[in-house]
């Protein structure tokens, strides 16, 4: 067995990288990700694998156009299915799928850089990357998609033959079929090809079957999707908001929106990160590496484009295509010893931020917290009964009837003037609003409460919280469980 050398630089790199997917794996169990999509998308594909419905138990809205994936509700749902018991088996799934993603995604440094170490750096990023990490923790199709659509790269990368041009259309195709925003494979693939001057008339034989995968992904798309044809076309309505009226401005600050918007203005790590690569490669001279990063920063900027022209302006989309931005960084920070000193200032912040983010949730514990309130409600339930509260509690009420206030649930008002019983768990948040008339937050759903109305209601129970109840709010909680008998 021949022995591997390692540098001293190397050796280091390697423990970071360890480093980093261990945290990667079990931060799950200490970092407050409870994104507010994240219990209704895990209940959603709970359901749809159940009764194939596009409606998620807890926001009852119509999801069919953005939330119902073959493969979603045969990964997702099916393990959740399986394990019901066990409410974040859904986190494993995805942190597995992150795993994997950052395999390809090494595969696909190496093949474009052919440097081992810039391939470790690079994968270090991405695996202490808050969005990423984020993703890898939660139901959101995010991490699916970016798994599908970086394979479906590197195997355009990797085998520049017909075979491979085939197979990767047709991975690209299935991100798709996982979320809309999978349709950045195909441009992705259609920037390297023209930025990279891969281009010309004695490939078209490529092309056509590049095009040949999607449209063969785009036939399992109908086969799987057309009962919901007619939810998909009512549901176009409800999303334009988000797309058709996204303004222009908006769109063309993305970048620098995200970082105004961020606590303590970190998310312009990201344009800090394409800014080092820009100057980089616009001081270096002519040289075959800078046309690769040039191909590489290119390919970015067609992605993002495409993803402001499509309209959702979703910050989480960002680990889709972000990762061309951190091989050229990481690339480029290997080149001269100023660029070297801002690789190890990002990956400084990064440690640093989790670090904090340790020392604020390290000790929080979901599951313990949730069987709780499920055991002091309880006794108020029976068939009849509606409960609601924040979507965090669905999990051990999946047998009831639920609703959230803190997603979009458009029944919640009419429930609680309603005659039927009802039990309302509160958070921290709601409890702020009732006693001091303060919301905190825009998404917290509290203000749709009516004091008078929750006269009605008596205090049957209280169960204490540190973090999870009350979406980590910055000192002890308790939540609090009312009942309404039938009128």
């Amino acid at each position: 067995m021949k022995r591997v050398n390692l540098s001293r630089k190397e050796t280091v790199y390697l423990v970071i990288l360890a480093v980093a997917v261990f945290h990667l794996v079990f931060s799950s169990y200490y970092f407050r990700l409870f994104h507010i999509d994240d219990p209704w998308v895990a209940s959603l594909y709970y359901a749809q694998f159940k009764t194939g419905t596009y409606m998620s138990p807890i926001v009852h809205e119509n999801n069919a156009l953005t939330y119902t994936s073959f493969i979603m509700r045969n990964t997702v749902g099916l393990i959740s299915n399986l394990f019901p018991d066990f409410y974040l088996v859904h986190r494993v799934l995805a942190t597995m799928v992150a795993l994997y993603t950052l395999l390809v995604f090494y595969l696909i440094s190496f093949e474009i850089t052919q440097n081992k170490l810039v391939a470790v750096k690079s994968v270090i990023l991405l695996a202490f990357l808050e969005y990423f990490v984020q993703a890898a923790h939660t139901a959101r199709p995010d991490i699916m998609t970016a798994a599908f659509v970086l394979t479906a790269f590197y195997i355009y990368l990797r085998f520049d033959t017909k075979a491979g041009y085939l197979i990767a259309g047709l991975v690209g195709g299935l991100a798709v079929e996982v979320h809309m925003i999978g349709m950045l494979s195909a441009v992705m693939i259609a920037g390297w090809e023209f930025s990279g001057r891969r281009f010309g008339r004695d490939r078209m034989g490529r092309y056509v079957l590049l095009v040949a995968g999607f449209l063969a992904a785009a036939g399992f798309w109908v086969l799987t999707h057309y009962r919901y044809f007619g939810a998909m076309i009512a549901q176009i309505e409800d999303i334009k908001y988000f797309t058709v009226e996204t303004t222009i401005a908006d769109r063309l600050l993305f970048l620098v929106n995200i970082g105004l918007q961020s606590k303590l203005f970190r998310d312009f790590l990201y344009l800090l990160m394409l800014l080092v690569t820009a100057v980089f490669i616009m001081v270096i001279g002519r040289r075959r590496r800078k046309r690769y990063m040039l191909t590489l920063i290119i390919t970015f900027l067609v992605a993002l484009a495409s993803h402001m022209i499509i309209g959702r302006i979703n910050r989480f989309y960002l680990i889709i295509y972000f990762p061309l931005v951190i091989v050229a960084f990481a690339w480029v920070t290997e080149e001269r010893r100023l660029f070297k000193a801002a690789y190890i200032g990002v990956l400084a912040y990064m440690v640093l931020f989790w670090g904090y983010v340790f020392y604020r949730d390290g000790g929080a514990k979901f599951e313990p917290w949730v069987d709780r309130v499920y055991e002091a409600s309880e006794p108020y339930l029976d068939k009849d009964t509606i409960v609601i509260g924040p979507s965090n509690v669905w999990y051990p009420f999946k047998y009831h009837t639920f609703h959230s206030y803190t997603a979009r649930s458009p029944d919640v008002d009419r429930i609680i003037k309603g005659d039927k019983p009802v039990l309302l768990v509160s958070n921290a948040l709601l409890e702020t609003w009732l006693e001091e008339g303060r919301e905190m937050g825009t998404l917290s759903g509290v203000t749709r409460f009516d004091k008078q109305e929750l006269a009605r209601y008596r205090k049957v129970g209280e169960v204490f919280d540190r973090h999870f109840g009350a979406f980590g709010l910055k000192k002890n909680n308790t939540t609090v469980i009312y009942f309404k008998e039938a009128q």
